[in-house]
């Protein structure tokens, strides 16, 4: 029996290996043929988180469509989700698509908020993709008793000029 769960574990880690070596190559078709092929052993790991952090939108568009949630996580220790992961990276198609697919753009914690990867990332397209899906610029969050931050004090400090100005002409403040 423990054999055959090895043999079986085997398998589910050779068909990931193919699995992102075919997202390295790019190969769509490939991918979708192997993915649709084995979804026992393609539901447990984030391809879509792994897509837009490599601003594959071929790959997202096929996975959205193949049913994946926009709102997955990673399964490393970040949690991050591919909205997250697209907006540190720059790459702005994948970030509208994702807010295409209704994808969570909510703030509850700092680590969730998006908006701040665009600014690490320096980008204002997607700064100002956000601003337009509605995402809270004026959430402040709670560093330490002393200090608290919003993205526009990120934005700031992160010499993202072009960031701060578009954040407060939308009406943010910094934090008091």
């Amino acid at each position: 029996m423990l054999k055959l769960l090895r043999k079986e574990n085997d398998m589910e880690s050779d068909i990931r290996d193919q699995l992102s070596q075919l997202m390295g190559d790019n190969d769509v078709a490939g991918f979708e043929r192997l993915y649709v092929a084995n979804p026992r052993e393609t539901e447990h790991d984030a391809w879509l988180v792994d897509a837009a952090f490599d601003g594959k939108l071929e790959f997202v568009d096929l996975l959205l469509k193949l049913g994946r949630d926009p709102n997955e996580r990673s399964r490393d220790s970040t949690g991050l989700g591919p909205i997250c992961c697209a907006c540190d990276e720059g790459h702005v198609d994948v970030v509208k698509r994702l807010l295409e697919a209704k994808v969570d753009i909510s703030v509850d914690n700092i680590d969730d908020n998006c908006l701040f990867g665009a600014i690490c990332s320096e980008s204002l397209p997607i700064a100002k993709l956000l601003i337009d899906a509605g995402i809270d610029i004026h959430k402040t969050y709670e560093i330490n008793p002393t200090r608290r931050k919003n993205a526009l004090l990120f934005a700031e400090e992160m010499g993202c000029k072009d960031i701060a100005e578009l954040l407060r002409a939308r009406g943010a403040t910094l934090p008091d």
